[in-house]
């Protein structure tokens, strides 16, 4: 196993190690898609989304309890600018928040949650 691998596996069980309060105090969210939310409830907030199969950048995993979707040409916040929502649902709770914009360079991930 690389130092790369088992430093990250590491870094993975101390965080999993943690109770969910004290990992923070804020509740994630965009546009009012909350983190544990059903893909029901996303798709009242994002209408558009559509599910996906293409890695978009941040590297997916196969399991069958993971559906990921993707919502296109939507401002993420902390740029002011268009890009990309990738949602991704674990056993049907919204699980991951990754928003991707592009420069000309490529896309770039701009926030996991």
């Amino acid at each position: 196993m690389s130092l790369r691998a088992l430093t990250s596996l590491t870094m993975l069980l101390a965080l999993s190690a943690l109770p969910a309060a004290a990992a923070t105090k804020e509740e994630l969210s965009i546009g009012g898609a909350k983190l544990g939310s059903t893909t029901a409830e996303v798709r009242k907030v994002f209408p558009k989304m559509e599910p996906t199969t293409e890695n978009l950048g941040a590297q997916p995993f196969d399991s069958e309890f993971l559906t990921r979707y993707v919502v296109k040409n939507v401002k993420i916040p902390e740029t002011g600018k268009p890009g990309t929502l990738e949602l991704r649902f674990w056993k049907d709770k919204l699980w991951a928040i990754i928003a991707y914009y592009g420069d000309g360079n490529g896309p770039k991930v701009s926030h996991a949650a």
